[in-house]
């Protein structure tokens, strides 16, 4: 039971930890599409 608790424990902080990553990520993507035509005004 606890080797399995534990293994649950483990996969959701992965899937939070990539969840997190690809918002960080597709975040930073926005900001520079919105930075990008500033830039070139």
């Amino acid at each position: 039971m606890q080797s399995r608790y534990g293994h649950l424990v483990f996969t959701q902080y992965a899937v939070t930890s990539l969840i997190i990553i690809g918002l960080s990520r597709s975040l930073s993507l926005l900001g520079r599409a919105k930075a990008r035509p500033l830039i070139k005004r």
